[in-house]
């Protein structure tokens, strides 16, 4: 364990020092890690700002972009588009939030988020909070948010298309174009992909073979294909140089197989999503001293679980299921004299969950009331040296949940205060404190839900916990660094109990949970005589430690890493040809609560070459990787295997930016 923080550090010493000798400039990065940058999307709040632009040319996934940060957990049942959470420095999945351009995002599984079927495709940045959410996102997380955005550029999108195709019939097709009228931009992205996901693995689960008694020969994964169709439109309206008007309408389905433990030929589960979000947002120009802002949604889930068969979970399930929440959230700031100001958040929300299994004719029923309140005060030196401020959330809920003769209701509310701190000691050199109390309320699934390997526990009390952040971060030309040193206290955590026997989960609250860690990252662009070169180097240590009385205390929390670290390598070649190489390793896991099954670590491998054509009037971008290039055979949640070594080609054609001006509407 000790040799991963002594390479990280080679590296970033190393980047330091190539700074000084770089020569010239490398030449802009096209497709392979792009600037990871810290940016200020929100006042006094430090972001990992990913530009997503620089990866949809490549087959690659959203989880796949995320898992290259080592702060963030991505564990995967399979291959692509099965289910995948990703979560926050040693957080659950559960303790993220997810959102799309600051608003509730509708989510891909009740209760949560299927990263597996989100697309990267019509993403145009991913903002990461750690352990922290600014007060635009008013509802924050114990382990901090993801925001997804889809912004428009300022002339809009160029007109492009995009294909891939690999290992296990996996492919991608797509579009997305912008046209400008007036002043009115609009944008729409078109995609559909799928896989048969029928990659070979040794299945320790089978039913004995005389011929294989050791079970060590390979088949193929069955039941695991996946299809999936995705739509959006966004639109954004300058009304007046102070006022602007925004859109958006995002429709996606994905149809998935559930393969059952033993991986047999008759399995026929299956679970069909569906979402829906709708956003509407009018609000002053960026820039201007007060802003105003008043933003509306509606999104829906709904999805359809087939089990008749009962091979997976609690019986023999057909559930139709439909999730709505629909909500507003008017947001306000405004300087108070030359050092001090004020921004504040209102957001209330209603949401339902409707469930009928039709094969008993079992209907369940719940809504919440959401109202959330935040407001920060912030304040800032003459010379914007220091910067403070402090936070102060309030949230209330009200549940109301029917499953034939059970009726349940119930309220809660929490207010908890968070404090920042910067310092910017040089025009390089800036440090920074966060710190804070957060309450997270139980979903209405962890609560009241019934499906597959889950059922709810109505007795679940809100988890409630502190956040502690200390960072430094240093950014010269051509080389950054950042380091940050994490810890959260949780009490009444809710975690997945599994049954040994039947292995159906259930929520519970267990006592409480501990998280230490530290964050590094580095990056570094310059040359290396004839040679573009950009490395990458990211490390996360952490200890995750259960403070349950009894056989769980101190023992590491389930599915959370030890260690992580990513570095990657791209350099750019004589004839425009770009060569990457991303590592990815993943230690000290434990698949279950007593830690007596350990997870194998993982070394994940991938290579890949690519090279732009210049057209007329187009740039065709074209390549080839190979993913996990040593075939290492991994599992994320124990008997759920991922792929071994898989092979991808993708094309994108871009069209050359041209502005297309209509009449006023």
């Amino acid at each position: 364990m000790l040799a991963i923080p002594c390479l990280f550090v080679g590296a970033w010493l190393a980047g330091a020092f190539i700074t000084t000798a770089s020569a010239q400039p490398s030449p802009a990065p096209t497709l392979a890690l792009p600037d990871v940058q810290i940016s200020d999307h929100a006042p006094d709040d430090d972001v990992v700002s990913i530009d997503t632009a620089a990866y949809r040319a490549r087959a690659i996934e959203l989880s796949d972009l995320l898992d290259q940060h080592a702060g963030l957990q991505v564990r995967r049942t399979g291959g692509f588009g099965s289910f995948t959470t990703v979560s926050i420095r040693g957080a659950s999945s559960q303790q993220t939030s997810v959102l799309l351009n600051g608003l509730p995002l509708a989510p891909t599984v009740v209760g949560g988020f299927n990263f597996g079927a989100l697309s990267l495709k019509d993403l145009s940045g991913v903002d990461i909070y750690a352990g922290r959410a600014p007060v635009d996102l008013a509802q924050g997380a114990p382990g901090g948010v993801i925001n997804l955005r889809s912004d428009l550029d300022g002339d809009g999108w160029a007109t492009s298309g995009y294909a891939s195709y690999g290992s296990a019939a996996t492919w991608q097709t797509g579009m997305r174009t912008g046209l400008t009228t007036g002043p009115v931009t609009h944008g729409v992205s078109l995609g559909t992909a799928a896989s048969d996901n029928d990659y070979s693995f040794v299945n320790p689960n089978r039913a004995f073979d005389p011929n294989d008694p050791d079970r060590q020969q390979e088949e193929p994964r069955r039941n695991a294909d996946v299809d999936r169709q995705q739509g959006l439109y966004v639109a954004q309206w300058t009304i007046n140089p102070d006022w602007t008007l925004g859109a958006l309408a995002q429709h996606s389905r994905q149809s998935q197989g559930l393969p059952d433990a033993r991986n047999s030929v008759a399995a026929r589960t299956r679970l069909t999503s569906r979402q829906t979000n709708v956003q509407m947002r009018v609000g002053t120009t960026p820039g201007r001293r007060r802003e105003h802002q008043v933003r509306g949604y509606w999104h829906r889930t709904r999805l359809d679980y087939d089990d008749r068969q009962d091979q997976l979970g609690v019986g023999a399930q057909l559930t139709h299921s439909i999730q709505d929440r629909w909500g507003m959230a008017l947001i306000h700031a405004r300087p108070l004299g030359t050092h001090w100001n004020w921004r504040a958040r209102l957001e209330p929300s209603r949401e339902t969950y409707t469930a009928t299994n039709q094969v008993d004719g079992r209907t369940t029923a719940g809504r919440r009331d959401h109202l959330d309140i935040a407001g920060r005060l912030g304040w800032r030196s003459s010379r914007d040296r220091w910067r403070a401020g402090i936070t102060l959330r309030h949230q209330r809920a009200d549940d109301r949940y029917e499953a034939g003769n059970n009726h349940r209701e119930g309220s809660s509310q929490s207010t908890r205060p968070q404090l920042d701190l910067g310092w910017q000691a040089t025009a390089q050199l800036r440090l920074y404190a966060h710190a804070g109390a957060y309450v997270r309320l139980p979903t209405f699934f962890e609560r009241y839900g019934d499906r597959g390997l889950f059922i709810g526990n109505a007795d679940l009390a809100a988890e409630q916990g502190r956040n502690l952040n200390l960072g430094l971060r240093w950014r010269q030309a051509g080389w950054s660094a950042q380091i940050e040193a994490y810890a959260s206290e949780l009490n009444d955590a809710i975690v997945t109990q599994y049954d040994v026997l039947s292995g159906i989960g259930r929520a519970e609250n267990v006592a409480g949970a501990t998280v230490r860690g530290i964050e590094l990252s580095s990056r570094w662009s310059g040359s290396l005589g004839w040679l573009g070169t950009t490395l990458q180097a990211r490390a996360a240590l952490q200890d995750t430690e259960n403070t349950t009385d009894g056989v769980l205390a101190g023992k590491q929390l389930p599915g959370r890493f030890s260690e992580k670290v990513f570095i990657g390598t791209t350099l750019w070649l004589p004839g425009r040809y770009e060569l990457f190489h991303e590592w990815i390793h993943v230690g000290g896991v434990f698949y279950d609560s007593l830690n007596s099954r350990p997870a194998p670590d993982q070394h994940e491998h991938t290579v890949g070459l690519r090279r732009p054509f210049v057209l007329a009037g187009s740039t065709l971008d074209a390549g080839i990787e190979i993913r996990n290039l040593t075939d290492e055979r991994a599992e994320d949640f124990n008997a759920q295997p991922r792929p071994g070594r898989q092979f991808f080609a993708s094309v994108e054609w871009t069209l050359h930016h041209r502005t297309t001006q209509g009449s006023h509407p």
